[in-house]
């Protein structure tokens, strides 16, 4: 799970980046082959959906959501330990 629906990208976080970024999970392909991940993006939704469609090539399975608890149910997790941890993390 990637929580980016309060974060703020720096604008160096451009296409290329997440070109370059993508590899560094496909040198671990047998673990990114049954990986799920779920991300959850605002303003970055965009740039999210390109990272989901290069790491998808490496064989993760990737959906970018705009909603938590949407994400929460795919990846079959309790929205409210989940929400719960988030907030820890940014404490």
């Amino acid at each position: 799970m990637s929580d980016l629906h309060t974060a703020s990208l720096d604008a160096s976080m451009d296409e290329a980046l997440l070109h370059a970024a993508a590899p560094l999970y496909g040198q671990h392909l047998d673990k990114i082959a049954s990986m799920k991940v779920a991300i959850v993006a605002n303003s970055a939704f965009w740039k999210a959906v390109e990272f989901e469609r290069i790491i998808s090539q490496y064989g993760a399975f990737a959906i970018v959501f705009n909603a938590l608890p949407t994400a929460c149910t795919w990846l079959n997790l309790d929205t409210s330990e989940v929400e719960s941890l988030l907030q820890q993390m940014r404490a």
